[in-house]
């Protein structure tokens, strides 16, 4: 006895869950048409009031086109989500780019500096260098003119 109530409730359950929707604008209607221009689903009452030269199918007909119509929209919204990662990525390289630049301009002052220290004691360096060659010169002229003026006076006497 438990069991057949049981059971009697699972159908009755099982036949509610197939009811079919009833219309939101005639209560006591069901869904029975699908109009394509508006994309929505009517029953015969909604024809003569809202509908009267759009194109209409049956409901069993129109499950086709609007799974067509999902996959379509499906589709173009991967197509959207694919566009918009690849303006991501191109937005990503961009500013990887600009970074790139900016690090590449650092380096580049970097060296120029180094150079430039370099190039300085070089400079330093040589001046040092001629400097020294020059002492040099001087010492040795101031030498031999030591010596032509103590030859000038040996000859003198």
């Amino acid at each position: 006895m438990a069991d057949d109530r049981f059971e009697r409730e699972e159908q009755q359950e099982v036949g509610r869950s197939h009811k079919q929707p009833r219309c939101r604008f005639h209560e006591t209607e069901v869904y029975q048409i699908f109009c394509k221009d508006c994309k929505d689903f009517m029953c015969f009452k909604c024809i003569g009031q809202l509908h009267q030269k759009h194109e209409l199918s049956q409901l069993q007909d129109a499950n086709e086109a609007i799974r067509t119509e999902l996959c379509d929209l499906l589709l173009e919204n991967k197509y959207a989500e694919h566009l918009s990662s690849l303006k991501d990525k191109v937005s990503d390289n961009e500013k990887e780019l600009v970074q790139d630049e900016e690090s590449l301009k650092r380096d580049i002052r970097t060296s120029v500096e180094e150079m430039k220290q370099n190039i300085d004691i070089a400079e330093k360096s040589l001046l040092s260098e001629l400097r020294n060659e020059f002492e040099s010169y001087q010492i040795s002229l101031q030498e031999q003119k030591k010596i032509l003026i103590a030859y000038k006076l040996k000859s003198l006497t």
